[in-house]
């Protein structure tokens, strides 16, 4: 028997049993060879050292409170994943904890190699992930732009996204150059018909995955407030039945385009291509957005779902209607 060990339910004994199975990772029968005790003695001294209290287990990541939440909205709109962020309620920013949420998923998705090629739009949200990313070299990776830009030179334009997430990642990167909509569908259809945007469009198509944020419809969106044609309102759009966007493209409740000439003058890759993507990721969150995110859910335009716990308690109730 080991020298020094007075009771098999010494704190001394279960903490050094608790250290060397939890902290160290042996197994319980290295353990016992190295303490000169039995197996079955470990055995119950781990179980006592839990039962006292003196082992606590802590999940390490913002999503630890939020795991029933993310299955039943993966239930419940028929996604692969979803992923769930603790927002601050007291001081609630709509793009703080889903940004921090997206940082999680693309650090975890990096660090596993499992994308070559990575698409993006624009918005608050990515740009607040992009400073929670630590730096990299990865320069077989490409960040591809799948929509056009404004005229307007922030950050989180489509331009500066996709510059700002490869200067992050090491990564290479491409946009489409041109602005996100064109004054008439004709203009649209002759460039979008050039070899040059067919090919960006072909990449932005064909990335492993694509990050999407979605806005409504009101002057919180900084598509409809910025980036709209003059000669397009927002009560156009909803008299058309417009509740949002996604890539520049205003849906209605179903998540089906609405019939209005802005969605023929976009520039971005069009929403019924999305399904057949490999992996669209919708990254959202704020009760402004529950309409318009719901809509794109319910339409099987998106494969996995970020957000924070108050717009997924939402979403829930939106799915109950």
């Amino acid at each position: 028997m080991a020298s020094g060990i007075v009771s098999e339910d010494s704190e001394e004994f279960l903490v050094q049993l608790a250290w060397l199975y939890f902290v160290d990772g042996m197994t319980q029968s290295e353990i016992a060879d190295r303490l000169g005790v039995t197996r079955l003695r470990v055995n119950r001294g781990i179980g006592l050292a839990r039962s006292r209290g003196l082992v606590r287990f802590e999940m390490a990541s913002p999503f630890a409170a939020t795991v029933d939440l993310q299955a039943r909205l993966a239930e419940r709109f028929g996604l692969r994943f979803a992923r769930v962020g603790l927002a601050n309620r007291a001081a609630y920013d709509a793009h703080q904890a889903v940004g921090t949420a997206l940082a999680y998923f693309l650090e975890e998705g990096l660090s596993r190699g499992l994308w070559g090629s990575i698409g993006v739009s624009w918005g608050n949200t990515i740009e607040n992930a992009i400073r929670g990313l630590r730096t990299r070299s990865l320069p077989e990776l490409e960040v591809v732009s799948m929509i056009g830009g404004t005229m307007s030179g922030v950050s989180f334009n489509s331009f500066g996204v996709a510059a700002n997430l490869a200067q992050r990642l090491g990564a290479r990167h491409s946009v489409l150059a041109a602005p996100i909509y064109f004054e008439t569908h004709e203009m649209a259809e002759a460039v979008l018909a050039s070899p040059p945007f067919r090919e960006q469009l072909r990449k932005a198509e064909s990335v492993d995955v694509a990050i999407l944020v979605t806005g409504d419809l009101s002057r919180r969106s900084y598509l409809v407030r910025d980036g709209l044609p003059c000669d397009v309102t927002l009560e156009d759009l909803a008299r058309g039945g417009a509740v949002g966007d996604v890539l520049g493209q205003f849906l209605d409740r179903q998540g089906a385009p609405i019939d209005h000439p802005i969605n023929r003058r976009v520039v971005g890759v069009p929403v019924d291509r999305l399904p057949g993507m490999r992996e669209v990721v919708l990254a959202a969150a704020g009760p402004h957005k529950v309409a318009i995110m719901a809509a794109q859910m319910e339409a099987g335009l998106v494969h996995g779902l970020i957000t924070d716990d108050v717009t997924a308690e939402l979403l829930l109730g939106e799915g109950g209607r």
